[in-house]
């Protein structure tokens, strides 16, 4: 695989055009905005597939998304 097709996990994209600073989801009193990364174990595997068929969850492509927090 070529270095650039990496995945380092998943960031919250917004497929929905909101404003900056708007909540794209939630789920069990968490929130997640654009930009933020998502952890592996924070909710069920289904509900992730579900969110990147959506467009909600991109791959992040850098190791730097995941140190954001």
């Amino acid at each position: 695989m070529p270095r650039g097709d990496a995945i380092f996990g998943w960031v919250v994209a917004n497929p929905y055009g909101l404003r900056k600073g708007e909540r794209i989801f939630s789920w069990e009193d968490q929130e997640w905005f654009e930009g933020d990364a998502l952890g592996q174990h924070e909710m069920p595997p289904d509900m992730v597939e579900w969110l990147i068929d959506e467009g909600i969850l991109v791959a992040a492509t850098s190791a730097s998304a995941d140190e954001d927090d």
